[in-house]
């Protein structure tokens, strides 16, 4: 069951809902003559315990309705991006927990473009990367005529190589996620660093039996998930 809780980081207290083996839903909220947006959500997850788990699979993507979402047994129709994919396992892949000092961070297995339409999912390309303890985490979606292309779009890789690890960089505030919201481009800045779109590729997708008006936050694992903000901006 979803709870609205606090937690304290570097930048001082902070509010969120968590979420434990659940899926987020609001709607798009922008209509849907949109042909590219962008979904972003600041994150974090709890572990009390420090450990390193496997089987973790966190996804950013948009579906047909709130009424029959990714996480229910007949999808009406969704596709999005999962952060946690072993060669594209549909149950996730491996999440390495990195103290780093008090900055810590996860790395991940690999991150896997998704597609589930009734009771088939279907997983895409792979590629790798990292969640740092407060990320900004996004995914830009294209429509076409009879497919949807999304792009990873994080925090960019040289901020996390070069401040992250060092221990210099800071947890995400508010005020870093309203000026990427505002940033109406597809590589908006955080901290003068463009986060970059990687790993595109094209889904194959028809909205013949739905709209794709739902933003979707799915979360798999008992630990609980912490969503402090979710917003989209609209490209074009």
């Amino acid at each position: 069951m979803a709870v609205i809780k606090q937690r304290t980081f570097s930048t001082g207290v902070d509010q969120c809902l968590a979420i434990q083996q659940e899926e987020f839903l609001r709607p798009l909220g922008i209509g849907t003559g949109w042909t590219q947006v962008r979904v972003t959500v600041s994150m974090a997850i709890e572990n009390s315990t420090l450990a390193n788990f496997s089987n973790g699979a966190f996804q950013i993507g948009l579906c047909c309705g709130a009424a029959s979402p990714y996480g229910s047994a007949y999808t009406a129709g969704y596709v999005g991006l999962q952060w946690g994919s072993s060669a594209g396992v549909v149950a996730g892949g491996n999440w390495t927990y990195n103290l780093n000092g008090g900055d810590s961070y996860y790395d991940i297995g690999g991150y896997s473009q998704v597609k589930r339409v009734g009771t088939t999912t279907t997983m895409y390309a792979t590629g790798s990367g990292f969640a740092p303890r407060v990320p900004i985490a996004g995914i830009s979606s294209k429509r076409g005529a009879c497919a949807v292309t999304f792009a990873k779009q994080g925090t960019a890789v040289g901020v996390i190589g070069s401040a992250w690890n060092t221990g210099t960089y800071p947890d995400i505030t508010p005020l870093f996620f309203i000026d990427c919201l505002d940033q109406v481009t597809t590589a908006p800045a955080i901290l003068g660093t463009a986060m970059t779109a990687t790993g595109s590729f094209s889904v194959p997708f028809s909205e013949s039996t739905g709209v794709l008006d739902t933003i979707s936050v799915y979360w798999n694992r008992m630990y609980p998930l912490e969503i402090y903000a979710v917003g989209v901006t609209r490209i074009a």
